[in-house]
């Protein structure tokens, strides 16, 4: 709200999804603007970030706006899912968004902050519509990202190194911890009241898993996260 990208960090499990929706329910995003979701991948490059490759009628690649283009053009919030899977070298593209409210996308085109947008107006005596025909696209004062990344793994997606000095200012961050045995037990039984005694087990269980991967990395695939569970 006040006007920061954010970034929720945690392991798995945890509510990092669920706190971000609620984040933007409660901003009013969901229900008065929009909600736009971007599925992060290992082996994505900076260009997808901006772009996305579609077919057109003759089965031919063309280029649209991605979910954060769009998100940040029409005012809206979009939550990028997975910032921990992408290197540093390819998140730390989005400083120049994030940090100075302005972005030259892959085709030429070029995202200013609306302040901005409305000087280059006037110092060039030039109206909004020949601004956008040469590309330049206002970035909306409501625009918002807010990103996921999970941590505390040893998986080979979480492993790789994103977070560094070159890319800690892109976010304000925010880390959730694991739920303890008692809300675990809480939040399985409002979901599955009629299965008590099981419920119980199986959270004991789970935290056994997960003492014993933290004292051996070799246990780490037996770990249950609260989805999981």
């Amino acid at each position: 709200s006040l006007g920061f990208h954010i970034c929720i960090t945690g392991p798995a499990g945890c509510g990092k999804s669920g706190l971000a929706s609620l984040a933007c329910r409660v901003l009013g995003y969901e229900s008065v603007k929009g909600l736009h979701t971007m599925y992060l991948y290992k082996d994505m490059i900076a260009r997808e970030l901006f772009l996305s490759r579609g077919t057109d009628q003759n089965g031919d690649s063309v280029w649209s706006h991605s979910p954060l283009v769009l998100a940040a053009l029409q005012g809206e919030a979009v939550v990028l899912d997975g910032v921990h899977r992408l290197p540093s070298d390819t998140l730390s593209v989005l400083s120049s968004l994030t940090q100075d409210g302005d972005c030259q996308l892959p085709n030429g085109q070029r995202l200013v902050r609306a302040d901005r947008f409305q000087a280059l107006m006037q110092n060039c005596n030039v109206s909004s519509q020949e601004l956008l025909r040469q590309g330049v696209l206002p970035i909306s004062p409501s625009f918002r990202i807010i990103g996921i990344a999970t941590t505390g793994s040893s998986s080979s997606e979480s492993s790789v190194p994103w977070c560094n000095a070159e890319t800690a200012g892109l976010f304000a961050y925010h880390t959730v911890s694991a739920p303890p045995e008692n809300v675990e037990q809480a939040v399985l039984k409002q979901s599955q009241p009629e299965h008590d005694d099981q419920i119980a087990k199986l959270v004991k269980l789970s935290s056994a898993f997960n003492q014993a991967a933290a004292q051996d990395p070799q246990f780490e695939a037996l770990k249950l996260s609260l989805r999981q569970l």
